[in-house]
């Protein structure tokens, strides 16, 4: 037998990576030869990831979010931290922007890597913010 059942496999034109930043050229290549869309921090605006959802055609998603796509500013106990990330509110308002109008499959929240418990408090209204955007998205039919 199969040691893992057959799992459907997701075409790189249905997926869009968004917020990057610190990325080298190769990784770029790979993501452009895959048909991944993808914007960087700057390009990641919502009307602008809106519209790159949509150009995939689904009527439904489901939201990874690497914590590592804030600014460290923002939260101290990200994994990889890179500078000149988002913030808070730019997390919740693309959150929002990838969902609008669509189903919500599920999500991910990835990337949280605290020191220690007391500094992992400092964290947790950014982090209980994007928690609750995902929530009010699985609210939505």
């Amino acid at each position: 037998g199969r040691p893992l059942p057959r799992l459907p496999v997701l075409p790189g034109s249905r997926v869009v990576v968004a917020g990057i930043r610190g990325v080298e050229d190769s990784e770029v290549a790979a993501l452009d030869r895959a048909g991944i869309r993808h914007l960087d921090v700057d390009a990641a605006t919502p009307e602008a990831l809106a519209e790159t959802v949509a150009a995939t055609g689904s009527g439904s998603v489901f939201v990874h979010v690497d914590l590592d796509v804030l600014d460290p500013s923002e939260v101290d106990g990200l994994l990889e931290p890179v500078p000149f990330g988002l913030d808070g509110a730019g997390l919740v308002a693309l959150i929002q922007a990838a969902t609008r109008g669509r189903r919500l499959l599920g999500a991910a929240l990835t990337g949280f890597a605290p020191v220690d418990p007391d500094r992992a408090v400092d964290d947790l209204g950014v982090i209980l913010r994007a928690v609750g955007a995902l929530a009010n998205a699985a609210k939505t039919p």
